[in-house]
């Protein structure tokens, strides 16, 4: 994902054809000196770093990488039956790559291979396997691509680019973990949450979509999981999001029009899984500020002014950055003016026009509460200020970034997920 304008680009998913499991070997000398590449950046690796072992894995051909996919099926399955439990059941992706039977003269390469991951421990294999398929995804968004999982879908300011092929790295990341015990890992459980962060703080919702589904069926309760997947449906709900979907979709052909599943859903729906994501998250978690914050916006749209305001009330009456105090006090000074407590509202963008002087935002609604109120005098006050130019870096007003600046701590949790994996895993 790219930025294309003054706006960030975000990428949204398009229906496509699921892809077919490799039909044929290539030469297997190729494919096991491929596999001893991957195998030997796994080890090497440093969580979060751009270091030998990503640059190895980028010097790969894709289709050199995903010539290996199904050994390192097979790896798994023999370093898994060695462990005398019970099946892990493997995930879609590494399902289709796993229905093809292995040359009899490749068992012994295989099980060499299969030994250095018993030697690693499986678990610790499969989550250092996740870290350095994030950062190489981090590193270079563009590399390993493929059109046969699905076609990423860029816009940008509500109008389309391109379409983009998706990377190999964040799938083979969810599939690896999906093989991690138990279920609840806290591990995992980071390297989602934080990659989560990512994917949206880059607006890559292609990715972000398939991420969040899986990670909800690890961890359904999660106050942050929830939290995040309000945010990917908060988003889709937006203008830009929705003109681009809309725009595309009256492009096509009618018989294609039929087809086309993109993941964005109508505005409306978007909004109602978003809502019902930050409930979800403020039930698991009453301290999460900036889901109720969220979820307050989320009811205004559904016309629910009382019980957005009282959460705004309560994210206000907690500690919050002033960002997201200034977010907090515009919408409650929007929920007052539905409840027709006019009073409220003016108080609610008073203040938060003190915390952020240079913004239009809260000035602007103050006109229109002064000229609803036979006070044209007060309207005009704020036309000088309102009308002056400046450039727009010179007028700080963080709701004009509303849905594209919306993860600001993810550099925080991109910071925690190293350090862990490099303190506990690796």
């Amino acid at each position: 994902m790219r930025a294309a304008s003054l706006l960030l680009a975000a990428a949204v998913l398009m229906g496509a054809p699921r892809a077919a499991a490799a039909q044929a070997e290539q030469e297997p000398a190729d494919t096991w000196k491929h596999f001893d590449v991957w195998l030997d950046a796994i080890e090497a690796h440093t969580p979060g770093a751009r270091d030998r072992a990503v640059a190895a894995m980028l010097a790969m051909p894709a289709s050199d990488l995903e010539s290996v996919f199904p050994y390192m099926v097979f790896a798994l399955r023999d370093v898994i039956e060695g462990l005398h439990e019970r099946p892990r059941p493997l995930d879609e992706l590494f399902s289709r790559y796993g229905t093809r039977a292995l040359a009899p003269d490749n068992l012994a390469a295989l099980k060499l291979r299969a030994g250095r991951i018993a030697g690693m421990g499986l678990d610790r294999f499969l989550k250092l396997a996740a870290m350095l398929h994030a950062d190489i995804a981090r590193v270079d968004p563009a590399a390993h691509v493929t059109t046969s999982e699905g076609v990423g879908h860029l816009v940008s300011d509500g109008r389309n680019l391109r379409d983009e092929g998706r990377p190999w790295h964040w799938m083979l990341g969810r599939s690896l973990l999906h093989l991690v015990r138990p279920r609840g890992d806290p591990h995992a459980r980071l390297w989602y949450v934080a990659v989560a962060h990512h994917l949206q703080g880059t607006r890559n919702f292609t990715e972000a979509n398939p991420h969040l589904e899986r990670a909800l069926e690890l961890f359904p309760d999660d106050a942050e999981v929830q939290f995040l997947r309000g945010l990917l449906h908060e988003a889709q709900s937006g203008p830009d999001i929705q003109a681009a979907v809309a725009e595309k979709i009256a492009g096509l052909p009618a018989r294609d029009q039929r087809a086309y599943r993109p993941s964005v859903r109508p505005a409306k729906d978007e909004n109602t899984d978003a809502r019902d994501a930050y409930e979800r998250a403020v039930a698991a978690d009453p301290s999460h500020l900036a889901a109720r914050i969220r979820l307050g916006r989320t009811l205004l749209v559904e016309g629910k002014a009382d019980a957005a305001a009282g959460h705004l009330r309560t994210a206000l009456a907690g500690t919050l950055q002033r960002r997201q105090r200034y977010l907090a006090l515009l919408l409650l000074g929007r929920a007052e003016e539905l409840a027709r407590n006019m009073d409220g509202a003016r108080a609610a963008y008073t203040e938060a026009a003190a915390l952020y002087p240079d913004a239009q935002s809260p000035r602007l609604a103050l006109s229109q509460i002064a000229l609803q109120a036979g006070d044209r005098a007060g309207a005009a006050a704020m036309f000088p200020f309102l009308s002056a130019e400046a450039p727009d870096d010179a007028r700080e007003d963080p709701w004009w970034r509303y849905f594209a600046d919306w993860v600001p701590n993810r550099a925080e949790w991109l910071a925690r997920l190293e350090t862990t994996f490099g303190r506990e895993v690796k």
